[in-house]
């Protein structure tokens, strides 16, 4: 199973064994969720739980990041995701999180019209995400272009 991560099989089989889980953290949960999910579990409505409890305006983009291929299995983490970047846009803007995002994420996030902070944050914001982006690919993150 290619698209399962071997932390989230674990998981899982951790808990058709045990009814717990013990390696339950914020960088496995939505995978876990997606096995739980796949082979109809209750360990779903857990991994949903521990999500909403732990969501903070600094890791709200990392669960969005994550549950949105796994969509709509993710539906309820996703809005509360969203809502919480409406609400805490200029903290989430200024999370380590904000710059580690894919494109689609951030055009996600971006094309929302309930963002609550001024356009400046927005926009340091996008430079901080592509001069990150560029370095992930190893590009100069400012080209100058000469008169000709």
């Amino acid at each position: 199973m290619p698209e399962i991560l071997p932390e989230a099989f674990a998981n899982m089989l951790s808990y058709i064994y045990t009814d717990s889980v013990e390696n339950l953290k914020p960088e496995n949960v939505i995978h876990t969720l997606y096995c739980a999910d796949k082979y109809d579990l209750p360990l779903a409505d857990r991994c949903i739980s521990f999500v909403l409890e732990q969501m903070k305006p600094e890791s709200c983009l990392m669960f969005l990041e994550n549950a949105l291929p796994w969509t709509p299995d993710c539906d309820q983490i996703v809005e509360k995701c969203l809502d919480m970047v409406d609400e805490f846009t200029m903290a989430v803007f200024q999370s380590d999180h904000f710059t580690e995002i894919g494109l689609k994420t951030l055009e996600m996030v971006l094309r929302r019209d309930t963002l609550s902070t001024e356009e400046n944050v927005i926009y340091i914001a996008v430079e901080k995400w592509a001069i990150a982006a560029c370095a992930r690919q190893h590009l100069s993150a400012f080209i100058r272009c000469e008169p000709s």
